[in-house]
């Protein structure tokens, strides 16, 4: 692991753990070859240089040599959010995701590893930022510049703290991508259906109700992975060790659907 990035997993927060296991990780291919995915990932063909990246990478069952090189790519890309004024405290903030994946996925599988690959060349691509509480991506919709928002697991959905990632969000976007048409919110955490499980002070409940809803997708399962942290789960296997997994249950248990919704951001 050269300097650059050790510095980096410092400035992100790293597991030492992780960090001391990346430190022995053999990528099996060439520094020059690593060097030219990093710059490839930071790229407007980024997604598909993953994917060609996750092929070339063997016995990687825990994902520890890909994220290897995409904390190198991490590096170059701090060049590229340097070149378009975007703040250190902004870009290590973003890049914070690899230490909150590397933990998540702890929680679901008992050790560290990394299977978000698919996920951060938005990142690095300067597609993706973290600002404040929140995520903030760029999108098209009907042909125009859109933000879809995102809402990490350690979000903190206070109002405080949601009214202060939307202001900056507003404020960062006026500056480095000028008109955005709409600024919008595809999660389960706008579910209609959480109203019949939370208090109506809820943040979840408070959070939903700054989106005009728009669709409702009742058959979505992806609150399994973010509730219950297993996709696979049988609603009679769900843990309820919080008191949003002790509602859910029963209502799923009942023949409830939990679903995702799309709103925009009034």
């Amino acid at each position: 692991m050269n300097r650059e990035v050790e510095t980096l997993c410092a400035a992100i927060g790293m597991p030492q753990e992780v960090v001391a296991l990346l430190k022995r990780t053999k990528t099996g291919l060439s520094d020059a070859q690593e060097e030219e995915f990093a710059e490839r990932l930071c790229g407007a063909e980024s997604n598909a240089v993953a994917d060609e990246l996750h092929g070339r990478l063997t016995d990687d069952a825990n994902g520890v040599k890909i994220l290897f090189v995409m904390l190198r790519a991490a590096t170059v890309a701090k060049k590229s959010y340097g070149k378009a004024g975007i703040p250190t405290d902004i870009f290590d903030a973003t890049m914070g995701c690899f230490s909150r994946f590397v933990r998540e996925y702890r929680i679901a599988h008992g050790v560290f590893g990394f299977d978000r690959w698919w996920w951060t060349p938005r990142q690095l691509g300067l597609k993706l930022f973290r600002l404040g509480t929140l995520e903030y991506e760029l999108t098209k919709t009907d042909g125009e510049t859109a933000v879809s928002i995102h809402i990490p697991s350690d979000a903190d959905l206070s109002q405080r703290a949601v009214d202060l990632s939307l202001a900056e969000m507003r404020r960062f976007f006026e500056r480095y991508a000028g008109g955005i048409k709409e600024y919008y919110c595809r999660s389960w955490l706008l579910s209609p259906a959480l109203a019949r499980v939370l208090p109506s002070q809820s943040k979840i409940i408070c959070f939903a109700k700054r989106f005009r809803i728009k669709e409702i997708i009742e058959d979505d399962e992806s609150y399994k992975i973010w509730v219950y942290r297993n996709s696979d789960l049988l609603p009679e296997e769900f843990p309820e060790n919080t008191t949003l997994q002790r509602n859910l249950k029963p209502y799923v248990l009942s023949g409830g659907k939990v679903g995702e919704a799309y709103g925009i951001l009034e």
